[in-house]
């Protein structure tokens, strides 16, 4: 798994974020005539401020994303380190007792330390993929859980009503590739906006929040021209 970071400065974090404030709001005038009985109502427009999250943008620039990705590459080296030399010792075994100069009781001394070793691998192949398919569940919750506090902490303060996430390419190569085009049609991509103004997505300003709480115990959140709760 290929993983990138790019490096963004604070000041353009900040810029990405001071575009809340000149957000557009989506408008629906409350009319009393199609309003369902029982259902009360405020006055004036109801007002519901909408954001975006790509996914696969938060998760390529979080930093412990990265540290995860490390850890995990290494606990498959170790797994794998031991798998190989015992499939190394089965080449050899296997070759020395395919020889014809191989006699008779060593081809069955052979074949006996074959199936020792078959076994052992099986064995070993699916305690590395238990280990390692926990072991990747459990940082991918934790990753999960933290961009959800994340965001959750920014609606908040940002009194942004939505956050819908979506999981898109980041290059403009990829972005119309034959590949992803295929996922977001035939495999019916759940919520893949078409189109959304580039104020909406909080992309960065998650990963920059998330950083810094890496970074330190406080979160440090963008200044913004609309006041918080």
């Amino acid at each position: 798994m290929k993983r990138t970071l790019s490096i963004l400065a604070g000041v353009a974090i900040l810029a990405v974020a001071g575009y809340f404030g000149g957000w557009g709001w989506a408008q629906y005038t409350q009319d009393a005539e199609i309003t369902p009985p029982g259902v009360k109502t405020a006055g004036g427009p109801l007002r519901t401020r909408v954001a975006v999250l790509n996914m696969v943008k938060v998760l390529k620039k979080y930093k412990k994303f990265e540290t995860y990705d490390t850890q995990y590459k290494a606990a498959q080296k170790s797994y794998a380190e031991p798998l190989e030399k015992l499939n190394a010792e089965l080449i050899a075994k296997t070759a020395e007792q395919s020889k014809p100069s191989t006699d008779a009781a060593r081809k069955q001394q052979l074949e006996q330390e074959i199936t020792r070793i078959k076994r052992e691998l099986e064995d070993k192949d699916k305690e590395a993929r238990k280990a390692l398919t926990k072991l990747n569940g459990d940082m991918m919750v934790t990753i999960y859980k933290e961009v959800e506090e994340m965001v959750r902490e920014y609606a908040r303060r940002y009194e942004i009503d939505m956050v819908l996430y979506y999981n898109d390419a980041l290059a403009d190569a990829d972005f119309h590739s034959a590949m992803n085009v295929q996922r977001k049609v035939v495999n019916f991509a759940s919520l893949m906006p078409m189109y959304f103004d580039s104020r909406m997505d909080i992309s960065e300003a998650i990963v920059y929040n998330l950083n810094q709480k890496v970074a330190s115990t406080q979160p440090i959140v963008p200044t913004s021209t609309r006041g918080g709760q």
